[in-house]
């Protein structure tokens, strides 16, 4: 239970309980990183994209991925949990990653 949310995990019935607690743990405490005020109803159903990424990180197509929540909560909201801004969040980032894939693009195609 979080807040008023309840979060929870179909699993097979074969699935280790430990691996499954932690993927869950992982998301919690994610959620605790990410929305500072808190998480309730409402801030879920505002921010439901956030939401959705974060167990994405978490949990594809059945398979736990990540249990650390500070690294999930990193590629969730593009920054580190200093508060420094990384990630696609300024325009100057997105511009040198468009020029980096031209280069790059451009030098497959003249074959190096």
């Amino acid at each position: 239970m979080v807040s008023d949310l309840i979060i929870a995990a179909l699993t097979d019935p074969q699935e280790n309980e430990l691996f499954v607690s932690n993927a869950l743990n992982c998301i919690v405490e994610g959620f605790e990183i990410i929305f500072d005020k808190g998480l309730d109803k409402k801030i879920a159903l505002e921010f439901y994209d956030k939401i959705a990424i974060a167990i994405d990180e978490v949990i594809d197509d059945g398979i736990i991925l990540e249990v650390d929540s500070e690294e999930m909560a990193n590629r969730v909201s593009f920054k580190n949990i200093k508060g420094n801004e990384t990630g696609f969040s300024g325009d100057g980032t997105f511009t040198s990653a468009l020029n980096f894939a031209k280069g790059s693009l451009l030098g497959l195609w003249r074959g190096k």
